[in-house]
């Protein structure tokens, strides 16, 4: 038995020009409603962002938001306080999906350059340190 996603997903599939069709109609009917769904509010980019981490990470916006402030609200590497809901990033294994916490922007970016792999830190340490 299909779900409501996947009843939608084949009736677009089976229907696509007249949806397609019925869409461009509505937008010609609805001008200021057509623009207006362009128009970046901070609710929709909250609402976006909370979207994006459920998606992603199938992760709650509760939880997200129980993970920072368990942090209190600083990056898990660096400690330096991230003021912005933007500025996060979900830290997680690739591998296994498991998540092991938020980073500023800056840590998440080294973490990737270095694959998730321990030794590559390790030698890049040794290195700084001569």
């Amino acid at each position: 038995m299909l779900n409501a996603k996947e009843r939608r997903a084949k009736y677009y599939q089976e229907h696509k020009e007249r949806s397609r069709e019925l869409r461009r109609q509505w937008n010609i009917n609805n001008p200021e409603k057509y623009k207006a769904s362009f128009i970046e509010t901070p609710e929709k980019k909250r609402q976006r962002r909370i979207y994006t981490i459920k998606k992603k990470y199938d992760l709650a916006y509760k939880e997200w938001e129980g993970l920072w402030y368990s942090q209190d609200g600083r990056c898990a590497i660096c400690d330096k306080f991230i003021k912005y809901p933007k500025d996060i990033c979900v830290d997680h294994n690739h591998k296994t999906g498991k998540i092991r916490g938020l980073l500023c922007k800056e840590c998440n970016l080294g973490i990737g350059c270095f694959f998730d792999k321990p030794e590559l830190t390790k030698l890049a340490t040794e290195y700084l340190k001569s």
